[in-house]
């Protein structure tokens, strides 16, 4: 007797292994592109606190936070 699964058997769960790796690494370059665009986005607005005025409390009053 042969070890294994018959060619029709074999076919299809090797075509659902590569769906898995293909699945995987997909998900992983989603999520190095959402790190990316998400890193571009912060890296734009640092520039943006340098543009700010530090708003001071005025002597006698209280400030709200």
């Amino acid at each position: 007797m042969s070890k294994g699964s018959d060619a029709v058997h074999a076919m299809a769960q090797a075509q659902q292994m590569v769906y898995g790796m293909v699945l995987r690494q997909s998900l992983l370059l989603s999520f190095i592109e959402n790190f990316r665009m998400l890193a571009i986005a912060f890296l734009a607005v640092i520039p943006l606190m340098f543009l700010m005025k530090k708003v001071k409390a005025r002597k006698g009053e209280v400030a709200i936070e």
